[in-house]
């Protein structure tokens, strides 16, 4: 089975959209697209340059606090409320053999596998600075089944 992405950008109004055109693509289709942009720009002899950015373990990195100031200046009170909840009071602790350390709370990351994980990085990173003169193409992914 072929894995496929979900993408999820910003539209003209600031407002986030699930993009229905990319929604079943593969990662190589991905490729495709910003190979084709590239091959636009030098056929018109336009500087073209690149940064690409794979973040390991990017769900993890996400900082709650950081994002949580970043809801609150994007979204409605009662929605920042409840993803604020889905986020916090959580923990973990290491077994070794037969022994369990003590509970510590979690700062960071957003649940693996959720369906609203890729969401909130998206959110977290969603302030890069942008300019006319580039194409700024961000997105999040989770395998699918």
């Amino acid at each position: 089975m072929k894995p496929t992405i979900r993408i999820m950008s910003w539209n003209a109004n600031g407002l986030l959209q699930r993009s229905k055109e990319l929604e079943k693509h593969s990662t190589i289709d991905q490729v495709h697209r910003i190979v084709n942009i590239i091959e636009e720009a030098l056929e018109k002899k336009n500087v073209c340059s690149g940064i690409f950015l794979d973040v390991a373990q990017a769900f993890d990195k996400v900082w709650h606090e950081g994002l949580n100031h970043k809801l609150k200046k994007m979204l409605p009170y009662q929605y920042v409320e409840l993803l604020e909840s889905y986020l916090s009071r959580r923990y973990f602790c290491i077994k070794q053999e037969d022994a369990y350390s003590e509970p510590r709370t979690i700062n960071a990351g957003v649940p693996q596998g959720s369906v609203i994980g890729p969401l909130l990085y998206l959110l977290y990173t969603c302030d890069l600075p942008e300019t006319e003169e580039n194409t700024t193409a961000t997105f999040a992914t989770t395998l699918l089944s």
